[in-house]
C-alpha cells in the first residue's frame, strides 16, 4: 500500500501488478533504493500502459454498442 501511495503521489496511475512473486517485487523495490529502479520503473510504466489499453479498448466496444 506504501507503494501505491508513493506512485501516485509521484504523478504514476494507480496500477496493480499482477502475477508477480513476492521475490521479484522485494528486489525491485530494493534496488529502486538501491540506486537501480529501471525494472521497477519498466514493471510499472509497463502495467500502466497496459491497463490504459484496456480501459480505451473497452471504451471503444462499449462505444459501439
Amino acid at each position: 500500500m506504501i507503494m501505491q501511495d508513493y506512485l501516485v503521489r509521484q504523478g504514476y496511475l494507480p496500477v496493480v501488478i499482477q502475477d508477480l512473486e513476492r521475490e521479484d517485487y522485494l528486489r525491485m523495490i530494493s534496488n529502486a533504493c538501491d540506486g537501480n529502479p529501471e525494472e521497477f520503473v519498466t514493471t510499472v510504466l509497463v502495467t500502466e500502459l497496459d491497463e490504459l489499453q484496456s480501459f480505451y479498448w473497452r471504451k471503444i466496444m462499449k462505444d459501439d454498442a
